[in-house]
């Protein structure tokens, strides 16, 4: 099960790093460690110096339940 995530969502999630918030801006579709073909969420975001950085998600809705993933805005 894939949840509804878009270009343009501002969302957060949970992280060893706290309670992290950013813009999704590109969503790919790549395999995963298991070899099946998953959307793959890439966010841009403000780390805690301050600096713009990127990270990515595997899509896949089990996964981002465990970050407490949300969209918070949707653009």
């Amino acid at each position: 099960m894939i949840k509804d995530i878009r270009i343009g969502d501002r969302v957060r999630w949970e992280s060893a790093a706290g309670h992290l918030r950013g813009e999704v801006y590109d969503i790919r579709l790549g395999r995963s460690a298991a070899e099946t073909l998953v959307p793959w969420i890439f966010i841009k975001y403000f780390n805690k110096l301050g600096k713009e950085d990127t990270t990515f998600f595997c899509g896949d809705e089990e996964y981002l339940n465990m970050l407490k993933f949300q969209v918070n805005f949707r653009g």
